[in-house]
């Protein structure tokens, strides 16, 4: 399954960079995406970054105080969204004020450890549902606990 990480300025990238690497140790069958890593020097962006929406199922907004109007990222959680079984998660940090706007409409996480799990909770039963791979109930908090900064 795959998972785009969407981030606007530099709290927000250093959260999406983050994590988008522990993803990848928690739940491996994840292709998880972050334009940072994945589009290379050369491509056309918009284009790779198009295809990626299209074909993701699950979106992350890497959401702090400073980004909370950034167009993108309401554009690519809106690409995501519009899918049928695509999902969104506004991933909150440090965030004092309340989420409004479009964005409002997703059940948010907040960057802590509760948040991350329920959020990497949601992530793994989309995968089980959609491509019947992900990590076991009986092994999700184990495997969290293991990986768990």
């Amino acid at each position: 399954m795959k998972v785009f990480i969407s981030w606007s300025g530099p709290q927000s990238k250093h959260i999406a960079l983050a994590l988008q690497e522990w993803l990848r140790k928690v739940i491996q069958n994840l292709n998880v995406w972050v334009s940072e890593l994945n589009i290379e020097a050369g491509q056309r962006w918009t284009v790779e970054l198009w295809r990626e929406l299209q074909d993701s199922h699950f979106g992350v907004v890497c959401l702090t105080g400073e980004n909370l109007r950034a167009p993108w990222l309401h554009f690519e959680a809106g690409a995501i969204a519009k899918g049928v079984e695509g999902r969104v998660c506004p991933y909150l940090y440090q965030f004092q004020s309340p989420l409004y706007g479009p964005l409002s409409q997703f059940q948010w996480k907040q960057v802590d450890k509760q948040g991350t799990k329920e959020l990497l909770q949601s992530i793994n039963n989309a995968s089980l549902d959609l491509t019947q791979r992900g990590l076991r109930p009986e092994d999700f908090d184990k495997v969290f606990e293991t990986w768990w900064p």
